[in-house]
Protein backbone atom coordinates (compact mmCIF):
# COMPACT_ATOMS: atom_id res chain seq x y z
CA UNK A 1 0.00 0.00 0.00
CA UNK A 2 1.41 3.34 -0.65
CA UNK A 3 -0.07 6.63 0.33
CA UNK A 4 0.03 10.42 -1.82
CA UNK A 5 -1.18 13.49 -0.98
CA UNK A 6 -2.88 16.01 -3.83
CA UNK A 7 -4.42 19.32 -2.74
CA UNK A 8 -8.07 19.89 -4.31
CA UNK A 9 -9.51 23.29 -3.89
CA UNK A 10 -7.27 24.29 -1.02
CA UNK A 11 -7.54 20.92 0.97
CA UNK A 12 -5.50 17.93 1.34
CA UNK A 13 -6.54 14.56 0.12
CA UNK A 14 -4.73 11.71 0.99
CA UNK A 15 -5.02 9.16 -1.33
CA UNK A 16 -4.39 5.49 -0.67
CA UNK A 17 -2.84 3.06 -3.38
CA UNK A 18 -4.01 -0.77 -2.32
CA UNK A 19 -1.87 -3.57 -4.42
CA UNK A 20 -4.02 -7.01 -5.22
CA UNK A 21 -1.52 -9.62 -4.75
CA UNK A 22 -2.59 -11.80 -7.25
CA UNK A 23 -1.99 -12.26 -11.00
CA UNK A 24 -4.74 -11.82 -13.70
CA UNK A 25 -7.03 -10.16 -11.06
CA UNK A 26 -9.33 -7.25 -12.14
CA UNK A 27 -11.57 -5.02 -9.89
CA UNK A 28 -14.81 -4.43 -11.34
CA UNK A 29 -16.41 -2.29 -8.23
CA UNK A 30 -15.74 -0.45 -4.72
CA UNK A 31 -17.90 0.10 -2.02
CA UNK A 32 -17.77 1.79 1.07
CA UNK A 33 -20.01 0.71 3.94
CA UNK A 34 -19.68 0.84 7.97
CA UNK A 35 -16.29 2.02 7.69
CA UNK A 36 -15.19 -0.65 5.55
CA UNK A 37 -14.59 -0.52 1.99
CA UNK A 38 -15.74 -3.72 -0.29
CA UNK A 39 -13.79 -4.15 -3.50
CA UNK A 40 -15.32 -6.57 -6.20
CA UNK A 41 -12.56 -8.68 -7.81
CA UNK A 42 -12.50 -11.17 -10.97
CA UNK A 43 -10.25 -12.94 -12.18
CA UNK A 44 -10.24 -16.32 -13.81
CA UNK A 45 -13.21 -18.10 -13.41
CA UNK A 46 -13.94 -16.77 -9.48
CA UNK A 47 -15.20 -13.78 -8.32
CA UNK A 48 -14.54 -12.39 -4.44
CA UNK A 49 -15.23 -9.08 -2.71
CA UNK A 50 -12.22 -8.26 -0.57
CA UNK A 51 -13.40 -5.98 2.66
CA UNK A 52 -10.63 -4.13 4.16
CA UNK A 53 -10.91 -1.52 7.01
CA UNK A 54 -10.65 2.03 6.14
CA UNK A 55 -7.77 3.50 8.90
CA UNK A 56 -5.20 1.29 8.04
CA UNK A 57 -6.96 -0.39 4.81
CA UNK A 58 -5.77 -3.58 5.73
CA UNK A 59 -7.63 -6.77 4.25
CA UNK A 60 -10.12 -8.34 6.82
CA UNK A 61 -11.99 -11.07 5.03
CA UNK A 62 -12.93 -12.27 1.84
CA UNK A 63 -16.61 -12.64 1.29
CA UNK A 64 -17.49 -15.60 -1.82
CA UNK A 65 -20.92 -15.16 -3.24
CA UNK A 66 -22.39 -18.55 -4.51
CA UNK A 67 -23.71 -18.56 -7.98
CA UNK A 68 -21.72 -15.25 -9.10
CA UNK A 69 -20.46 -16.13 -12.54
CA UNK A 70 -19.56 -12.90 -14.32
CA UNK A 71 -19.67 -9.57 -11.72
CA UNK A 72 -19.54 -6.49 -13.44
CA UNK A 73 -20.69 -3.83 -10.65
CA UNK A 74 -21.01 -2.99 -7.03
CA UNK A 75 -22.99 -0.84 -4.87
CA UNK A 76 -23.89 -0.37 -1.08
CA UNK A 77 -26.32 0.57 0.69
CA UNK A 78 -26.41 2.08 4.63
CA UNK A 79 -30.20 1.57 5.31
CA UNK A 80 -30.10 -1.95 4.06
CA UNK A 81 -26.71 -2.80 5.40
CA UNK A 82 -25.64 -5.21 2.30
CA UNK A 83 -23.45 -4.56 -0.74
CA UNK A 84 -25.53 -5.14 -4.58
CA UNK A 85 -23.48 -7.32 -6.94
CA UNK A 86 -24.34 -7.37 -10.70
CA UNK A 87 -24.10 -10.25 -12.73
CA UNK A 88 -24.35 -10.08 -16.11
CA UNK A 89 -23.93 -13.75 -17.34
CA UNK A 90 -26.98 -14.84 -15.10
CA UNK A 91 -28.71 -11.23 -15.02
CA UNK A 92 -29.27 -11.01 -11.74
CA UNK A 93 -28.28 -8.86 -8.76
CA UNK A 94 -26.71 -10.39 -5.29
CA UNK A 95 -27.50 -9.05 -2.36
CA UNK A 96 -25.02 -9.55 0.48
CA UNK A 97 -26.20 -8.98 4.26
CA UNK A 98 -22.67 -7.53 5.60
CA UNK A 99 -24.17 -8.73 8.85
CA UNK A 100 -25.36 -12.48 8.38
CA UNK A 101 -23.18 -12.86 4.64
CA UNK A 102 -26.95 -14.42 3.62
CA UNK A 103 -26.98 -13.97 -0.44
CA UNK A 104 -30.73 -12.97 -2.41
CA UNK A 105 -31.12 -13.24 -6.15
CA UNK A 106 -33.01 -10.40 -7.70
CA UNK A 107 -33.88 -11.30 -11.52
CA UNK A 108 -33.00 -8.77 -13.75
CA UNK A 109 -35.99 -6.71 -15.13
Amino acid sequence: MSYGGTVLNGCLALVHNLKISLSNIAVRGVALLANELYVLRVGGKSSDVAVYETRSFSLERRLTVPGLRAACDMAASEVAGCVYIADRATDVVHKVDINSKADVQFPHL
